[in-house]
């Protein structure tokens, strides 16, 4: 079995050259995973950064939210739709499914939240000259990947996908 020491140093430890290749092999894993963790975090994966906030066009909608959010801590995203009329209400639906996985926190305006329907939640928000917002504040119920669709009118529908982990 071949071994290796240092050898100017009286202190030296032979070790099997097999045991020096796996220490090498773990060392230079070790330092991809702490490159991988820090370009990670200046991406945004934990807290702000240029990857963590998300743009989402769709037509005349447009959805901002947070790509990547914590389970417990307050999240929330908001829905900008260009309309036709310059006032009035307008309907802003998301799928169902997505509200059973979330707490809501805050809906502005208030008192937007107007039915539940089968499939859908409905929000009917005022238009002021041409514009609607909505803006939901909530807090992810569980981890994983959250999706939603959003629509507005007969425009085609906004895809959500938002990232929670624990």
């Amino acid at each position: 079995m071949a071994t290796k020491s240092r050898q100017n140093d009286g202190l030296a430890v032979d070790r099997p050259e097999a045991f020096l290749k796996r220490e090498h092999a773990a060392q230079k894993a070790g330092i991809v995973v702490l490159v991988l963790f820090v370009l990670a975090g200046m991406a945004g994966l934990f807290g702000d950064g240029p990857l963590s906030d998300s743009v989402v066009h769709n037509g005349a909608v447009t959805v901002t939210f947070e790509r990547f959010t914590r389970q417990t801590t307050g999240t929330g995203l908001q829905v900008v739709a260009d309309t036709p009329t310059t006032d009035g209400a307008v309907a802003i639906r998301l799928r169902r499914e997505f509200l059973d996985d979330i707490d809501i926190l805050e809906v502005r305006p208030a008192n937007a939240l107007k039915r539940l329907e089968a499939d859908v939640v409905v929000f009917e928000v005022p238009a002021a000259r041409g514009q609607a917002f909505l803006q939901l504040r909530y807090e992810p119920k569980r981890y994983g990947v959250l999706r939603t669709d959003i629509f507005v009118g007969a425009q085609p529908a906004a895809h959500v996908r938002q990232l929670v982990f624990f």
